[in-house]
């Protein structure tokens, strides 16, 4: 289960670690249902070519806990954004399928899928987008409605 985590987290860093050859760049992601439930932070790396409003992402996001309500627990995701008025900022509807695993020794690991709208306030460098999403598959860790922030740099 442990070994499992780390090659996760392993491969998202050297996927992270190429994030120079992608034009769209990478940020720093954070979600939350509320400060005091779930709440995760982790790194965002989106891909794309001028124009093109499609643009694939890859995430790696995670949460250290000490209460037996949130566990501590590593999240993986790929999925896609959709720039609806422009190619690469405004108002864009993404979806994402997410890996899931606490670091406890009995938990099983899992998958859900995640959709969502949010507004990109600036394109490229220095981005900010903010950003709400649903979870369309039942999973204990996950709550129903994220909401969040992504800072591109």
């Amino acid at each position: 289960m442990v070994r499992r985590s780390i090659a996760l987290i392993l491969a998202a860093a050297l996927a992270l670690s190429l994030s120079p050859a992608a034009l769209a760049g990478h940020g720093i992601k954070i979600e939350t249902e509320g400060l005091d439930k779930y709440t995760s932070v982790g790194l965002d790396l989106e891909i794309g070519l001028p124009g093109v409003p499609l643009r694939p992402f890859a995430e790696v996001l995670g949460w250290w806990s000490q209460a037996d309500t949130q566990p501590s627990h590593v999240q993986a995701g790929l999925g896609a954004r959709y720039y609806i008025a422009a190619a690469s900022s405004g108002l864009f509807a993404e979806a994402k399928l997410r890996y899931v695993s606490t670091f406890e020794e009995d938990a099983e690991p899992g998958t859900a899928l995640l959709a969502g709208l949010g507004y990109r306030i600036s394109p490229g460098i220095g981005s900010l987008d903010v950003f709400a999403v649903t979870t369309l598959s039942e999973h204990d860790l996950l709550p129903r409605y994220i909401f969040g922030a992504r800072i591109g740099f």
